[in-house]
């Protein structure tokens, strides 16, 4: 049966997110029935055949699996059991996500809202997102750095950006990481796929141009171990690039060294979607998932 949308909602892979009210009552609109959690005095309550709530935060949640509530329950055991669903639903089956276990339940929905983001733009959550999460101050300066050099306004298009972070991640062997940028190059810097299986002879494809070649290259050589730079590349970059757009093209470099240190040395898995990605359009070029995959 059709259903209308909530006041104060808007659809998110076919569910509904319904913001939080200053009234403390949310209304949330399922597939089987509407589920009211209502407030009481600033605390949680529920009832009724609806969905769980796998995120939890002041401002919104996020509605999943089917659950029957079969009494009120008081504040502190309805947040208990929002919090135990949230580690059933990140913690399937006790499989291994990494060498190190997702962040608690609390931790996890304590950053609800980064979550959420990134649902909606990918489709999943990352995996090493839910490791990160253990240290929320760290996770949230990662955030915003990343966002920083890859999302924010500036010089070097959003192409360019992930195919240096896709170079310098195959430089510096983290799987992980290059199947994800392999994914984004497509998929958000809106690079076509016969660009992307070329990237790996970038240095004599003619689908790149010399400033893609130059900014490339420094990639290439900064992701060995040792780092192979040399001043021949900063010479090299000055004739397509502003100082500038330099520092933006080491920022992607150094951003990844991180990240691609942190996956490697987690043994981070791989999600479903860009593994099958990067099996469908780098395993031609000779890559595997490694560690990353079991």
């Amino acid at each position: 049966m059709h259903q209308i949308a909530p006041e104060n909602s808007r659809v998110c892979s076919g569910i509904w997110l319904i913001s939080r009210r200053g009234s403390g009552i949310l209304t949330v609109c399922s597939s089987a029935s509407y589920h009211v959690l209502a407030g009481a005095r600033g605390g949680l309550r529920g009832r009724r055949t609806g969905r769980i709530i796998a995120f939890w935060n002041d401002h919104s949640i996020m509605i999943r699996q089917p659950v029957k509530h079969k009494r009120w329950q008081s504040p502190a055991q309805a947040k208990r059991r929002l919090r135990n669903r949230i580690y059933q639903i990140h913690h399937p089956g006790g499989n291994a996500m990494s060498r190190i276990s997702p962040a608690p339940a609390d931790r996890l929905a304590e950053l609800a809202a980064d979550f959420e983001k990134a649902s909606k733009q990918r489709g999943y959550v990352p995996n090493s997102w839910l490791t990160l999460a253990r240290k929320p101050r760290i996770f949230r300066l990662v955030r915003e750095l990343r966002d920083a050099v890859m999302a924010d306004a500036g010089e070097i298009p959003p192409a360019l950006r992930f195919m240096i972070a896709e170079v310098v991640s195959n430089a510096a062997g983290c799987r992980y990481c290059t199947a994800h940028n392999a994914e984004s190059t497509v998929e958000r810097g809106k690079v076509a796929d016969e660009k992307l299986h070329a990237l790996w002879q970038f240095q004599s494809s003619p689908l790149f141009t010399p400033a893609e070649r130059a900014a490339l290259g420094l990639a290439l050589a900064a992701g060995g171990s040792p780092p192979s730079v040399t001043d021949a590349h900063f010479d090299e970059l000055k004739k397509h690039y502003s100082e500038d757009s330099i520092i933006e093209i080491v920022a992607v470099i150094s951003m990844f060294g991180w990240m691609n240190r942190w996956n490697d040395t987690l043994a981070t898995q791989l999600e479903d979607h860009p593994l099958q990605f990067a099996r469908e359009h780098l395993t031609a070029s000779g890559w595997t998932p490694g560690v990353h995959a079991k």
